[in-house]
C-alpha cells in the first residue's frame, strides 16, 4: 500500500491529472449502449460482490467485460455466460519476484507493470466504442480511482464506485491518521473519488458522511469481541446450566468455523482463542478458520445450524454485503441458501441499481 501510493503520487498522478482536465475540454468519445466493465483490483475469483454486480448487469440486458486478477475460479454461470467476457491483469514478471532487489525498487516495479498490464486491457476492451458504464470497487481507492477515472474520460464511460469503505482509513490503522502518507491518501481518494457519476454505499452511514464532509464513521475490522464474549458466556452455561435447564446436556457442544481473509483484528482473535483452547476455558468450544471458493460458501453456510455475520453496519445497509444474504437451507446441500441469496441480492439490486444505470443525463 505505502509503495504503491508514493510510486503512483510521484510518476502518475501530475500526467494524470493533465491528462484528464484535457479530455474534459477535448475529447467526447462515443459509447456502446447496454454494456459495462467491472473492474476488480483483487483476484475475481474472491470478490464475491463484484461478481454479482456482473451477473445482475447480465440479467439487465448487459454485455459485461469482468477485469481482474486470476486465482479462485469465479462463478460458472460467469465462466459460461456468452454475454461476459473475463479478462485478466497480467501479474509482474518473474524476475521481480527472483531477482533481490531493493524494496524501493523493485515494489514500485511491480506496481508499474501492473498499471501498464491494467491499461492495456481497458483501454483495449471494449473494441470499437466504449462501454457506457465502469463499475470499480473501493477500496482498493490507488491506483484504482485513477485509473477508473483516466479510463473513463478516454472510452467516455459512466464511472460507477462502489464505496465498501475508505481506503485512508485502512492505511491509518497501521500509520495514525496524522501520518503524511495517510493524509496523501486522503486527499486521493477524495479527488479521484467524489467526481464518479454515480456512488453506491453499502451503509446508510457512508453515504450521510461521505456525501456531506468526506468523514467516515468506520469500524475497522469485524467486532470479534462480540463473539469472544458469546462464547465465554455459552461455555459458562454449559459447565454451570442455571436451574430452569431440562438437563445439563439441554445445549450442545459448538463448532465454530469463521470464514475469509480477516483483517487487522483477525490475528488478535486467534491468538484469544489459542489461549482459550490451552488453558482449557472452552472444553466444549472448538473455533477454527477457513476460507472458502465462492461456490462453496452456499453449501457451507447451508449446513450450518446458525449463521451470524460479524461485519459492522451502524445503519440499514443500502445495498448488503452478498454474505449476509445467504440463509441456511433445510437440505443441508446449499441449493435453497444460493436461491434465497440471489433472490435477495436480485431484487435489491433491481431496486438500488437499476433506476441508476437506466437514468438519463441530464
Amino acid at each position: 500500500m505505502l509503495t504503491q501510493l508514493c510510486i503512483l503520487l510521484l510518476l502518475l498522478l501530475p500526467s494524470g491529472i493533465l491528462l484528464t482536465r484535457h479530455l474534459k475540454n477535448h475529447h467526447h468519445p462515443r459509447t456502446r449502449r447496454k454494456t459495462a466493465v467491472v473492474l476488480v483490483l483483487g483476484d475475481i475469483g474472491r470478490s464475491p460482490r463484484m461478481m454479482y454486480h456482473a451477473q445482475s448487469l447480465v440479467r439487465s440486458g448487459f454485455k459485461v467485460w469482468l477485469v481482474g486478477y486470476s486465482g479462485t475460479p469465479p462463478l460458472s454461470s460467469l465462466q459460461s455466460s456468452p454475454d461476459v467476457s473475463i479478462h485478466y491483469i497480467p501479474p509482474p514478471p518473474d524476475f521481480l519476484n527472483t531477482i533481490r532487489l531493493p524494496f524501493l525498487v523493485g515494489g514500485p516495479a511491480k506496481v508499474i507493470f501492473q498499471v501498464i498490464g491494467m491499461l492495456k486491457i481497458l483501454l483495449r476492451y471494449p473494441t470499437a466504442l466504449g462501454a457506457e458504464f465502469l463499475l470499480v470497487q473501493n477500496p482498493p481507492a490507488i491506483p484504482t480511482l485513477l485509473l477508473a477515472q483516466v479510463i473513463s474520460f478516454v472510452r467516455g464511460s459512466k464511472l460507477v464506485i462502489d464505496w465498501h469503505n475508505t481506503g485512508y482509513s485502512i492505511l491509518a490503522l497501521k500509520l495514525g491518521n496524522g501520518h503524511l502518507l495517510v493524509k496523501l491518501a486522503r486527499w486521493f481518494e477524495k479527488t479521484f473519488g467524489r467526481t464518479a457519476y454515480a456512488h453506491l454505499f453499502v451503509t446508510d452511514a457512508m453515504q450521510i458522511t461521505l456525501s456531506k464532509n468526506w468523514e467516515l464513521h468506520w469500524t475497522p475490522d469485524e467486532d470479534f469481541t462480540v463473539l469472544v464474549s458469546a462464547l465465554d458466556e455459552y461455555q459458562r452455561l454449559l459447565t454451570s446450566p442455571p436451574p430452569s435447564a431440562n438437563h445439563p446436556g439441554a445445549l450442545p457442544a459448538l463448532l465454530v468455523l469463521v470464514s475469509g481473509k480477516g483483517g487487522p483484528l483477525l490475528s488478535s482473535f486467534l491468538s484469544t482463542v489459542s489461549a482459550r483452547e490451552k488453558t482449557h476455558q472452552w472444553p466444549d468450544i472448538t473455533v477454527r478458520t477457513t476460507w472458502l471458493a465462492m461456490s462453496d460458501y452456499p453449501v457451507f453456510l447451508g449446513s450450518a445450524d446458525l449463521g451470524e455475520t460479524l461485519q459492522g453496519f451502524p445503519h440499514a445497509p443500502k445495498l448488503q454485503m452478498l454474505r449476509d444474504y445467504f440463509a441456511p437451507s433445510d437440505g443441508r446441500d446449499g441449493r435453497d441458501g444460493r436461491r434465497q441469496a440471489w433472490s435477495s441480492w436480485d431484487e435489491q439490486w433491481v431496486r438500488v441499481v437499476g433506476p441508476v444505470l437506466s437514468k438519463k443525463d441530464q
